[in-house]
């Protein structure tokens, strides 16, 4: 691998075309040309993690909602953090509503529309008509949306468990707007403990 070196090095560089080294890092540098500029940039990174982190600590951030759940994550997340949090509780309220709630056994399934996400022309609803049978007849109409169309939430309060199917804490690890609303539904003030990710707290 190292007799081919000159094949497969430009091809890694390359990557680091919009890194912070890309300004000193080139084919003809040498150790002494990279150690130093790094050093200073390293330096001025920690520099900066230190006054975000004595920002997060000393000073609160502005306020979007009325929902104590939006407090009780300024507490816990970096500012930085919190900011992708308090869009997700924000959009909970303006942009999520619930289309139905199902029992499954001990689990409550909601079917949520995400207004930013899909068109509520998407949906097509059938006519049901009162009386007892309505909520059953509601539900069998339900029965033809397609998952695009709505978002499920599936909430097991007494095994502290919640998962959507947008899959955003899988992927980023952040709670998405469509269990914000469940918890708002059910007047959950605080985020689990179990769904707040250590590197995103204040420490």
């Amino acid at each position: 691998m190292f007799n081919i070196w000159s094949s497969w090095i430009p091809s890694y560089l390359r990557d680091f075309k919009l890194s912070i080294f890309s300004k000193f890092l080139h084919l003809e540098a040498n150790f002494l040309d990279f150690i130093v500029p790094f050093e200073n940039v390293m330096e001025k990174h920690r520099h900066n993690q230190c006054l975000l982190d004595h920002q997060s600590l000393t000073t609160n951030p502005i306020y979007r909602t009325f929902l104590p759940i939006e407090r009780f994550a300024a507490g816990v997340y970096t500012h930085s953090n919190f900011f992708i949090v308090q869009k997700e509780i924000f959009n909970s309220i303006w942009s999520c509503f619930h289309l139905a709630v199902i029992m499954e056994n001990e689990v409550e399934v909601y079917l949520i529309k995400d207004k930013k996400k899909s068109s509520w022309k998407d949906i097509k609803h059938k006519r049901v008509g009162g009386g007892e049978n309505y909520y059953s007849d509601y539900l069998e109409s339900l029965s033809d949306l397609s998952p695009s169309n709505y978002f499920k939430v599936m909430f097991n309060q007494k095994e502290d468990f919640i998962t959507c199917s947008c899959m955003l804490y899988i992927q980023q690890g952040f709670i998405c707007r469509h269990i914000f609303y469940v918890f708002n539904i059910k007047e959950i003030d605080i985020i689990p403990s179990n769904y707040i990710l250590r590197r995103w707290r204040h420490i």
